[in-house]
């Protein structure tokens, strides 16, 4: 191949990786939680730009101290000027923008933990423990039984988003709660999942039983929690009073 024609395609080649690679890390800001990461897009385009990036910058190496001593070579200084342009911009936006790190260091997407108590009538109250962003819905589901899978007991959207720590009752929702709130006892579920999220973020779900809620009383929360030496999650309590704390450590 020519060496002009090398220089101009490793040119385009890392103009484009460059491009994707401060789109991507402006995705990963803006949408953490449905950008960045092989499973939840963004991956394979990413290892992709990084793949032409690299092949570029070889391409400009190689075929590129001949041509720039040659007269007139200031033409072939452009597409560097755009690169170099590029490079400086990746740079910026990795030290301006977060991605998807959240202000906590965790995920962006994840800002804080659903809880689960009851009240002086041992109904179930779900606490919503919101560390930083908001939340604006809350859905409860039940274990996947095939034919049924993972069936809705309730979904409440709030009336404004939800910024700060807030109780919800799934029997009576706050006032402004809008949806369907729970017609059926709890306490003969024998697995229910509660979550809570926002547009962009979501708090981590607690899981509960029938048998949970009959131990539990207004003073105590059960949350769920990844144990590293089970490799799976497990439900832990505390006191309501240690709740944040818990919730906005991980």
């Amino acid at each position: 191949m020519p060496r002009v024609k090398r220089w101009w395609i490793g040119a385009s080649l890392l103009a484009v990786g460059l491009g994707w690679c401060i789109t991507d890390w402006v995705l990963r800001t803006l949408y953490p939680l449905s950008w960045g990461g092989p499973n939840i897009g963004g991956g394979g385009l990413l290892l992709i730009a990084v793949g032409a990036a690299i092949t570029g910058a070889v391409m400009l190496m190689t075929s590129g101290r001949a041509l720039l001593s040659r007269p007139k070579s200031w033409v072939l200084w452009a597409p560097v000027a755009v690169d170099a342009a590029l490079l400086v911009g990746l740079v910026a936006v990795r030290v301006l923008l977060p991605g998807d790190t959240g202000p906590d260091g965790g995920l962006a997407g994840i800002n804080g933990q659903v809880g689960v108590t009851v009240d002086a009538t041992g109904a179930p109250v779900l606490m919503l423990e919101v560390c930083h962003g908001s939340v604006d819905t809350v859905t409860v589901v039940g274990p996947n039984r095939g034919s049924q899978p993972n069936e809705v007991f309730a979904r409440l959207t709030a009336p404004a988003p939800v910024a700060s720590p807030t109780q919800v009752a799934l029997l009576a929702p706050p006032p402004g709660w809008s949806g369907t709130p729970t017609s059926l006892p709890l306490d003969t579920q024998s697995f229910l999942i509660a979550s809570a999220e926002g547009t962009q973020s979501e708090l981590r779900q607690v899981d509960f039983s029938a048998a949970d809620l009959a131990t539990l009383d207004p003073e105590t929360v059960q949350y769920s929690d990844y144990d590293d030496a089970a490799q799976d999650l497990v439900n832990r309590r505390t006191p309501r009073s240690g709740f944040h704390q818990v919730a906005c450590a991980n």
